[in-house]
């Protein structure tokens, strides 16, 4: 693939994710798309009064993940077209059709499960969802598709029948989206900031095995999150929401898994484990970015370093032979 279009891949998304937020941030504030409101504190209590200028702050609108979803989608079709034309595309080769199916197999997932979380956020915010049933409705879901996409999507009958482990895949994909689901816990942006590095190093792995059509995904999500960092980041403006997470969680599991990249997405998904094994080792089971913000470190200060363990894990992936 091209350079010039692997560039261009990125900075659209970028561009059309931050510049859609100059719309999409006012609209959602307008129509009050944000997290319930706590119970009001009482006056005379300073602790309380504390903790109620603290929530006021933190109400931001969320669906944040539209801005992500705007950068994908037109990056992809704007690129996608100028992969066919220019960048010698055999659209007759098998190759081409194996990766043309499988890129449509990982869309298709991406784009039902961010749906879903944008139907999260639309209840939340309009306080018309039975928290019980959903929580319900969402794990079978995501396996589901799981299930219709490795089952249906991604491989041909003859691959399954010649490998009966890929229809295990679904199992582990609900592991990693749940390790990876709920990381911005206290910290806005730290979700899309591990995620562009983490699909930045996915993409130098799918160029490596010369899957040019799925490395378009990769290039154009991990470029949208970028985009969105201009929103998201600390002092946030939005907050990405399920419709951002649900979005961003199965994208890098679902290509692993696809591709057979087993031992890269462990190290992908080291990050997100640790936040959730660190609760483990301390008395008040705080997360690991619950831990950091409980001992002051400054918003900024918690994503360099779970950007930084992020960067060493994904170097540690790209340099498994």
């Amino acid at each position: 693939m091209p350079f010039w279009l692997q560039i261009v891949c990125a900075v659209s998304a970028g561009l059309t994710a931050g510049l859609f937020g100059i719309a999409l941030v006012p609209f959602l504030t307008k129509h009050r798309i944000f997290p319930p409101e706590q119970p009001k504190p009482d006056p005379q209590n300073a602790e309380s009064q504390d903790t109620a200028e603290r929530t006021q702050e933190e109400r931001r609108p969320l669906m944040g993940g539209l801005l992500l979803l705007a950068g994908i989608v037109f990056s992809m079709v704007l690129c996608g077209t100028l992969y066919l034309q220019f960048a010698g595309a055999d659209r007759t080769s098998d190759a081409f059709s194996a990766q043309l199916r499988q890129l449509i197999a990982v869309s298709v997932f991406a784009g039902v499960m961010g749906m879903i979380g944008f139907l999260t956020d639309l209840f939340q915010a309009k306080k018309r969802r039975n928290s019980h049933l959903w929580e319900l409705f969402v794990p079978a879901a995501l396996l589901m598709m799981g299930v219709a996409g490795f089952g249906y999507l991604s491989f041909t009958e003859a691959e399954l029948s010649a490998n009966h482990w890929l229809a295990v895949l679904p199992v582990p994909l609900y592991i990693c989206f749940a390790l990876e689901h709920g990381f911005q816990r206290e910290t806005d942006g730290t979700l899309l900031i591990v995620n562009a590095v983490e699909l930045l190093a996915l993409t130098v792995l799918l160029l490596r095995n010369s899957l040019y059509l799925p490395s378009l995904l990769t290039l154009a999500a991990a470029g949208a999150c970028m985009g969105g960092m201009t929103w998201c980041l600390p002092p946030a403006k939005c907050r990405i929401g399920a419709t951002g997470s649900f979005l961003l969680a199965g994208i890098v599991p679902y290509l692993c898994l696809q591709h057979g990249f087993y031992k890269e997405l462990a190290l992908f998904m080291a990050v997100f484990l640790l936040d959730k094994a660190f609760r483990f080792f301390r008395r008040d089971h705080n997360y690991l970015t619950e831990a950091m913000e409980a001992d002051g470190i400054t918003p900024h200060g918690r994503i360099a370093v779970l950007s930084g363990l992020a960067a060493f894990c994904s170097v540690m992936a790209l340099l498994i032979p």
